[in-house]
């Protein structure tokens, strides 16, 4: 669950270590536009990543371009043959801006299928058990549902124990690549997953800030657009041996970060 201000505590503890450089996960971001202001000068630099906060002093947001990653999860709804019918879409928390965005992105995509009836978005919570409930009382009250999106990580592991519950059959779309929202896929519960890279949200913003101290290598500013993925049935064992392992997850991007970092920086 979210919880502003036990993060924002813990943000204020860490400046009393003089830092030169913090990156931080705004979300939500209303909590976080003043302090980020407030503390911007004492903390000399300070990062956001995985959500922006827009109009703050921060330096860089690090984060997938939030609209795009509405369109994939839409587009894998598509692909995956549902192109009329019911798409009920979910939001753990309806006022985040990242969540906004993306709800704009499966609305622009939907737009040029006209037999779509979209549902939503419906307030699914942030917290797994009321997120379950909460999908659980929506599907069942539309049982014509032809598919589902959560617009963020809690609904992949709803719906890997919902869905061989239900008896129904439709098309379900997620956000993040978390454990189980993976094994999921594997076992035909969930559809697809659009994944974000939470490892270069962390690697980035720091590596940025040391190569700013170390070689005078100017900072990045506004938005650095991190890659997205797309998982399914067909590359989801990859995906695992990735995640499951930090050794595997760590030679997997030490082979992709040079990549990543000339198509992010033109580099």
């Amino acid at each position: 669950q979210f919880d502003p201000p036990q993060a924002i505590s813990m943000f204020e503890g860490l400046l009393a270590k003089n830092p030169d450089g913090m990156c931080v996960v705004p979300n939500p971001q209303e909590p976080w536009l003043p302090i980020i202001d407030k503390y911007a000068d004492e903390a000399k630099i300070i990062m956001v990543a995985n959500g922006d906060a827009p109009g703050t002093k921060r330096q860089a947001y690090y984060g997938v371009d939030e609209v795009e990653f509405g369109r994939a999860e839409a587009r894998a709804v598509i692909d995956a043959g549902v192109t009329k019918g019911k798409v009920i879409v979910g939001s753990c928390y309806p006022p985040a801006l990242p969540l906004q965005q993306r709800w704009q992105g499966v609305q622009e995509v939907f737009a040029d299928y006209p037999d779509i009836e979209l549902l939503g978005p419906f307030d699914v919570t942030a917290e797994q058990t009321t997120n379950y409930n909460a999908w659980e009382n929506l599907v069942t009250a539309n049982p014509d549902v032809a598919a589902v999106i959560g617009l963020c990580t809690f609904t992949g592991p709803t719906f890997a124990r919902l869905y061989p519950r239900l008896g129904m059959d439709f098309v379900v779309v997620t956000a993040d690549l978390v454990e189980e929202t993976l094994k999921g896929i594997q076992e035909g519960s969930v559809t697809a997953a659009i994944g974000q890279h939470p490892y270069l949200q962390g690697y980035l913003p720091i590596r940025d800030m040391a190569l700013y101290y170390l070689e005078g290598k100017p900072l990045p500013e506004g938005h650095v657009a991190l890659p997205m993925e797309t998982v399914t049935k067909e590359n989801v064992d990859t995906v695992i041996a990735r995640q499951s392992d930090p050794k595997v997850q760590y030679e997997w991007y030490h082979e992709f970060i040079p990549k990543a970092v000339k198509e992010i920086y033109g580099q």
